[in-house]
């Protein structure tokens, strides 16, 4: 199948059009698989099946079942390891841009009020960045955030062109490490799991819910539909956090969400006195 169709096909389509479709899916594969069933029966001459029949088909599903949870197990891990390198990438952002703005204080004026503007205003477009769930929204908030990223660049040479001191070469490197991360959370927030790995666990789902409907047929029919149910919330959950921008579980943005706290708290103009006095006569 083709890449851009499954993309647009799962992290495209709402919610929960997306459940419904997947769960009315896995339900037809049932009645199929039931009428397949009932086809060979009515064309059979035994008129139904033995026991030791029956029990081969218990361990098929069985063995169809447990290997869908392997598959689904499997699938959950390589959402969570992406979600958890999305939520440490907050953490190491904030961490960045709180040192650079440390750092920025101890530059005369213009420098430090101009980089701390740009800075306040970065952490509001970079949580701007997270929270919003619009496509093009995203795109303009990125693009804001690569035009701050040049600013903050050009303010960083004006600042430390005069010195040249290890105090300008460290604050060099928090900048640098500032826009780094930023491309570095970026590309966080673009690694999926791959979508052949849905593809392949959504035509197994098919599958066996085709073999349920063969071997239960009309028997425990309420007790397969809540599984195939089960099935479709945790395929669901999967895709929900594989999608940063679109679905409800997403990283904490608590950390940069401090920092800006502690900058409102903290503004460029309270360490004004701090560096007067630093400052050599």
């Amino acid at each position: 199948m083709n890449t851009s169709v499954v993309q647009t096909l799962l992290f495209q389509t709402p919610m929960p059009v997306l459940w419904i479709a997947i769960f009315l899916a896995l339900v037809i594969a049932y009645l199929v698989g039931s009428w397949i069933r009932a086809r060979m029966l009515a064309k059979s001459d035994a008129g139904g099946a033995t026991d030791d029949d029956k029990n081969y088909e218990g361990y098929i599903v069985s063995g169809v079942v447990g290997l869908l949870a392997l598959l689904l197990g499997f699938t959950f891990g390589l959402a969570v390891d992406r979600f958890d390198t999305r939520r440490i990438m907050v953490v190491t952002e904030s961490n960045a841009i709180g040192t650079t703005y440390l750092r920025a204080q101890t530059f005369p004026e213009p420098y430090r009020g101009e980089i701390s503007r740009l800075l306040t205003k970065y952490v509001d477009v970079r949580l701007a960045v997270a929270k919003t769930t619009d496509k093009a929204e995203a795109l303009r908030l990125l693009g804001a955030s690569d035009a701050l990223q040049a600013s903050l660049w050009a303010q960083t040479i004006a600042a430390i062109a005069p010195l040249r001191d290890d105090v300008a070469s460290s604050f060099m490197d928090t900048m640098n490490e500032t826009i780094n991360v930023s491309a570095a959370r970026k590309g966080a927030r673009m690694a999926h799991v791959p979508q052949r790995v849905f593809v392949v666990l959504f035509i197994y789902m098919l599958m066996t819910s085709a073999v349920m409907g063969y071997v239960i047929a009309e028997r425990r029919r309420g007790a397969v539909l809540t599984l195939l149910a089960l099935l479709t919330v945790s395929y669901m959950l999967i895709i929900d956090i594989d999608s940063p921008n679109r679905g409800r579980v997403r990283e904490s943005q608590m950390a940069m969400e401090d920092l800006k706290a502690f900058i409102a708290a903290h503004p460029s103009a309270s360490f004004g006195s701090v560096t007067a006095i630093a400052a050599p006569k």
